[in-house]
């Protein structure tokens, strides 16, 4: 079993945090909590992310909805928390989606440049399409 010990903190002394759904495995937001948060949500159950001092906003959970946590994994270099909630509400404060994560991203080309791929010194077109397989999956 991982303990706070185990968690690396950046220069700020604070760690990324995934927050995941417990019930349907939907990404609700990405976060940030510092040590003092993440040992009160291991503590009570209740998901304490950071807040800076200086008023600006958190991230999307901060200021989100009540969320109990069901469980918390390290990740295996320790440098990023997964949280899995049961979310009182919303968590996106912009659009009350219930995820931080509702809009896709393509990339959109000048009508008069057009973007040019680095690698292959072509023309990008406005999706670009993803290609997966198992060899690239695992390094080949």
């Amino acid at each position: 079993m991982k303990g706070l010990q185990d968690v690396v903190w950046d220069a700020g002394g604070h760690v990324p945090v995934v927050v995941q759904d417990a019930g349907s495995g939907a990404v609700l937001a990405l976060d940030t909590m510092d040590r003092v948060g993440l040992a009160a949500t291991l503590a009570t159950g209740q998901a304490t992310y950071w807040v800076p001092d200086d008023g600006t906003a958190g991230g999307c959970a901060a200021a989100g909805p009540l969320q109990m946590l069901t469980a918390a994994f390290l990740a295996c270099d320790g440098r990023a928390i997964l949280l899995q909630v049961q979310s009182a509400g919303p968590v996106c404060r912009q659009s009350a989606a219930g995820s931080c994560f509702g809009g896709v991203l393509s990339l959109e080309t000048r009508p008069d440049k057009g973007l040019r791929s680095a690698q292959r010194g072509r023309e990008a077109a406005d999706e670009v399409p993803i290609r997966w397989s198992p060899e690239a999956a695992e390094g080949a």
